[in-house]
């Protein structure tokens, strides 16, 4: 785990800053009962002879694409050279680049090609399209409208808007161009044995967007369902493009199952099937259909990446490790890495404590040309959470801009600026964390750190205000809670019934520790709330528990060590101390407090260094001065423990045990003048004190000043870094390896087309089968 704003790793499984002293509250799954359920394994793969049948036939494909492509793409260059503004040239050309993969190319010939023929259909609609593979949405969805007003009736154009629609997340224009589809089938049923599927399934999907599962997964078994009729050529499919309303509902729940895993079904809308079933909350129909899925199409990297996400989702990271490993490797072996593999891929890393694995597998996803808004939701998240907020902030005003009502966007940005612990950064930090509250008021980690803030600005009424709504809310959650008993131990000042605050701070911190087990820092605070109100068994008994859970936090061994000391075990004080400053070598109560027991145990040099280390962080305290000074006087260092001692009452005049112990020294050190010019000084500023001393004073040093030092318990709270949302993932649906649909009138270049398809999803399945023997 990494600290957002000192960037710096915590130790293994620890949840515990070092540098800053706080509690990395991080949003994780959950683990689920149902631990089968989320396993994964891949389908069984066939032996070496078929994997070499596979590689001669993707050989094959891929020899007789190449040769068609490049004899078109030739023929094409020259015609273009004697006729450089046909658009019909531009247009084939700008096809051609687009089967390669070369969208920018692709982008360049088919705006020409739409420039030169405005009202060309196959122009138009293949530019959008390109455009919407590069992530240009809005611009593709300009171009559609155009042609949707020259062109009413090409079902082209209607389901090419729905699909662009569907990927910005705009179901109203997906129902709307579905429904003109509709029209279309209507009028002339020849459209809907072509289109109907797809619209069908579209519309399914767009009521996802809309969180209605049920009636996305109606829609989405009624294309599938009359897909595999169609399919298997059942005589009642002669029928289905006249009476559509038939296939909207199963007429069995057996009979359903049977049609669409049987003979003719569809591994995508298998996949598209469990993307309802899972929003519904049917997670186990929803694993099975994704199962029965990946059986057909085991290669396909969309499957793959919903089997992860709902593993990672029912808390099995190993499993969505595996199915997302999976999905990495068949697509690096085709050599089209996805920006939706990569960023689930980053989740995972994330949840595994695997974070700079994490971070490059999200800047790979960012890197790409069509990334999404979980993709720079969570690149611009990861940069947070690894303390470089200036790299973050730009990816998440991606995500803004992409979705800028998204609660959680505004919250990762408030938390960036909360990071940073700059003062003037506060108001951006207010305006960010106030949105996503105003957007979704249940947003716990978006109250968590506005509450922080309003903390930090000093408006502390407000702030509790706002904590005792998120406690409704929340009773039980981990982040209200802390944040809670962090105000009461801040409301004690002058209190004159201080147990009561202890005990409610505790109970708080208890909740909060309850709620989220790794957080020990909530049962460390605990313990020093023990600590403070004298239940030292309880509270030692709480620190054990906490060490035994984090080895790495450093302020727990040290309050052992104090209750060590004060009981008198003072080798145990010792040996917990002496962890606690490899742990918190800044603490300099822990090296003072050494310094005073290994003075009461006449280790005067082993004392020395101790006092010295107190010194160094803290070089104005006249306390450690005096400490020091005396240490050296007991090692017979007489020139170091005067310059101490005269250090210690420069700082503090009118100290008279200092004058005393200096005035020894002096006299030791033969320097007799000097020594009584300190003595004289003594018995001006206490009488008693010097009678008291009488002539001790020139015999032994006055060492009742080495004490321990009391408890300086506000220092001694871990606080609560800022709250991250959980990063995002999402359920891919699966259409095809185009989500889009070409407008093709050449034959030849439907022909390579058509050839392209098969040689990508024989090259998925020999991706899959060398992953198996590798």
């Amino acid at each position: 785990m990494i600290c957002g704003r000192c960037g710096k790793p915590t130790a293994e499984n620890s949840t515990f800053c070092p540098q800053d002293r706080w509690a990395i509250f991080v949003d994780r799954p959950e683990s689920t009962d149902a631990g089968a359920l989320f396993g994964f394994d891949l389908p069984v793969g066939s032996g070496l002879l078929a994997r070499r049948r596979q590689e001669s036939r993707c050989s094959h494909l891929q020899h007789s694409y190449e040769d068609n492509l490049q004899k078109r793409n030739d023929a094409l260059e020259k015609r273009l050279e004697s006729e450089p503004d046909n658009f019909e040239v531009l247009r084939a050309l700008g096809l051609i680049a687009y089967l390669e993969n070369q969208f920018a190319r692709s982008a360049a010939l088919l705006e020409r090609a739409h420039k030169s023929a405005p009202d060309d259909l196959e122009s138009s609609v293949n530019y959008a399209i390109v455009l919407a593979r590069r992530g240009q949405l809005q611009p593709s969805l300009s171009v559609l409208n155009e042609a949707r007003q020259k062109h009413p009736r090409s079902p082209l154009v209607w389901l090419n808007l729905a699909l662009v629609a569907l990927q910005a997340h705009r179901p109203p224009l997906v129902f709307e161009a579905v429904d003109a589809l509709e029209q279309l089938w209507l009028q002339n049923p020849g459209v809907a044995s072509d289109f109907h599927d797809d619209a069908v399934t579209v519309r399914g999907l767009a009521l996802l967007l809309e969180k209605k599962p049920r009636e996305a997964w109606n829609q989405l078994n009624a294309a599938a369902r009359h897909a595999v009729n169609l399919k298997n050529n059942e005589a009642k499919s002669e029928d289905l493009g006249d009476d559509l309303s038939q296939h909207h509902e199963a007429e069995s729940e057996e009979a359903d199952e049977a049609i669409l895993e049987g003979k003719g079904a569809q591994a995508s809308a298998l996949n598209n099937l469990a993307l309802a079933e899972a929003e519904m909350g049917e997670l186990n129909r929803a694993q099975a259909r994704l199962r029965a899925a990946l059986r057909l199409e085991p290669g396909n990297s969309a499957i793959l990446n919903n089997i992860g996400v709902l593993a990672y989702r029912g808390g099995n990271l190993k499993a969505a490790y595996r199915a997302l490993e999976t999905a990495h490797s068949i697509e690096e072996f085709l050599g089209l890495p996805d920006p939706i593999t990569n960023n689930h891929l980053g989740v995972v890393f994330s949840a595994l404590g695997r974070m700079d694995e994490s971070l490059t597998s999200f800047q790979r996803a960012g890197a790409s040309e069509h990334a999404e808004f979980e993709v720079f939701y969570n690149l611009g998240r990861a940069f947070i959470e690894h303390g470089r907020s200036d790299m973050g902030v730009p990816y998440l005003r991606q995500a803004f801009n992409i979705e800028p009502n998204n609660p959680d966007v505004h919250t990762v940005l408030g938390a960036a600026y909360l990071y940073a612990g700059r003062i003037n950064l506060y108001a951006e930090a207010l305006k960010h964390l106030k949105r996503a509250v105003q957007i979704d008021s249940h947003h716990r980690t978006g109250a968590a750190d506005l509450i922080m803030t309003l903390l930090e600005i000093g408006n502390k009424d407000a702030a509790r205000s706002l904590l005792a709504q998120a406690i409704k809310i929340f009773p039980s959650e981990a982040e209200p809670n802390f944040l809670a008993a962090l105000i009461i131990l801040n409301s004690m000042e002058g209190a004159p019934n201080a147990e009561t605050f202890w005990a409610n701070a505790a109970q708080r911190f208890e909740t909060a520790r309850a709620a989220r087990p790794e957080t020990v820092s909530a049962l460390y605070n605990s313990a020093l709330c023990q600590f403070m109100m004298g239940f030292r068994d309880t509270a030692s008994k709480l620190l054990e528990a906490a060490i035994g859970r984090d080895p790495s936090l450093g302020p727990a061994y040290y309050l052992i060590g104090l209750g060590h000391a004060m009981a008198g075990r003072n080798k145990e004080a010792l040996a917990a101390w002496k962890i606690a400053a490899q742990l918190e070598p800044h603490n300099v109560d822990v090296h003072f407090n050494t310094g005073s027991l290994l003075y009461r145990a006449g280790d005067f040099t082993g004392s020395c260094e101790a006092y010295m280390r107190a010194h160094r962080l803290e070089p104005t305290d006249p306390i450690i001065l005096a400490c020091l000074g005396v240490a050296f006087a007991r090692r017979k260092m007489f020139p170091q423990a005067i310059a101490a001692l005269d250090q210690s009452i420069q700082i503090n005049p009118r100290s008279p045990i200092a004058h005393s112990n200096i005035g020894l020294a002096y006299y030791l050190f033969n320097a007799i003048e000097k020594a009584m010019e300190h003595w004289r000084m003594v018995s001006q500023l206490d009488r008693d004190y010097a009678a008291a001393r009488e002539e001790e004073q020139q015999r032994s040093f006055d060492d009742s000043i080495i004490q321990l030092r009391p408890i300086e318990w506000r220092s001694r709270i871990v606080g609560m870094a800022p709250v991250l949302p959980r990063p995002h993932t999402r359920l891919t649906p699966a259409q095809g390896v185009d989500p889009f649909r070409l407008a093709l009138t050449d034959p030849k270049l439907a022909a390579i087309v058509e050839q392209k398809r098969q040689l990508e999803s024989a090259r998925r399945l020999l991706g899959w089968m060398n992953l198996k023997h590798t």
